[in-house]
């Protein structure tokens, strides 16, 4: 069976020697590599030509800067695979990852199978585990709504029935921050099956000026907003409304300790006071479906509706500190 791995980047040639080496290291090869370049202006072309002309599995294209959306659409595009992979041109894959894929699809057919993943700082340090398999015996509605509220990353933690993209004409987003979102959404919603990989083979790296990094003050909001406007064209808002709140809640608080770790107290009170204001012109952010949101954001949106407001600012210094 062929898979497509997408790999979006932008002005990566220090990181994505890296990422192609993890995959001409994979046990299993039966694979393409489809390197989208958003517009880079370093050296990225020539380091991946460096792979590409010793290896004929990997293809290159360049786009004007449009966004990791953008050329993840770009890549499905140009993918022959029956299934899609991705891999961010910063990250990498162990190299049992392809071949444990295949074992599970060769056992039971899925439209989508989820893996575990390693969280790390570019020194290969501070790891953490994110179990996307911890959510294997939940229903299909509660990995939909755990998907919704981004507790089920949304991001590079699966791989997907190609066809399935390709007949729903499914799409990433076009913003630099949370591009994965709806796209997520509408796969679960429209697969027929999942399956999960119980092995952390994903290795996200963390770096200073990172994709986690941008979106200024506010980075989620905008996609709230976005899949407010898409429940509604899908005819599925009044099913999920209060599970959006809780989105809509968890990108309140993260808004809330980005400006409470920017400024001063007197200053970050009054911005988060605003902000509040404006998720609460859009979003019932206190109504929210508890089951589908972390102990840790239930707690802190008790203080913030409290106005507990520097208790919330202290933990956000706190947490900061400790990264």
């Amino acid at each position: 069976m062929l898979y497509s791995i997408i790999m979006p980047a932008y002005n990566a040639a220090d990181t994505i020697s890296k990422a192609i080496n993890s995959v001409l290291a994979q046990t299993y090869d039966n694979w393409e590599l489809i390197v989208v370049d958003d517009g880079s202006m370093d050296e990225t072309k020539n380091v991946v030509d460096s792979f590409k002309n010793s290896c004929h599995k990997i293809r290159y294209y360049f786009q004007k800067n449009a966004g990791p959306g953008c050329a993840r659409n770009y890549g499905i595009e140009k993918a022959n695979g029956e299934y899609v992979c991705f891999l961010d041109s910063d990250d990498y894959w162990d190299e049992c990852f392809l071949a444990l894929i295949d074992d599970l699809l060769k056992k039971e057919k899925a439209d989508v199978v989820f893996y575990d993943m390693v969280r790390e700082n570019s020194r290969g340090k501070n790891k953490k585990i994110v179990k996307s398999s911890s959510f294997q015996n939940c229903t299909k509605e509660e990995l939909i709504q755990f998907q919704m509220t981004g507790l089920l990353e949304w991001g590079m933690t699966k791989i997907i029935n190609r066809c399935l993209i390709i007949d729903n004409k499914l799409e990433f987003g076009k913003s630099d921050v949370a591009e994965e979102a709806i796209f997520s959404f509408d796969v679960l919603r429209l697969s027929n099956s999942c399956l999960f990989l119980e092995k952390p083979v994903y290795h996200y790296v963390n770096y200073e000026n990172g994709q986690h990094a941008k979106g200024k003050n506010d980075p989620w909001f905008l996609t709230v907003k976005n899949m407010l406007t898409h429940l509604q064209s899908v005819g599925c808002l009044e099913k999920y409304k209060k599970t959006l709140n809780s989105f809509a809640l968890r990108s309140f608080l993260i808004c809330s300790y980005r400006l409470f770790t920017k400024d001063p107290y007197h200053i970050s009170k009054s911005n988060v006071a605003d902000a509040e204001k404006r998720y609460l012109k859009n979003f019932d952010i206190y109504n929210f479906e508890k089951n589908f949101l972390d102990r840790k954001t239930k707690i802190l949106s008790f203080f913030l509706r409290k106005h507990f407001f520097f208790l919330v600012f202290c933990a956000s210094r706190i947490r900061r500190a400790s990264k």
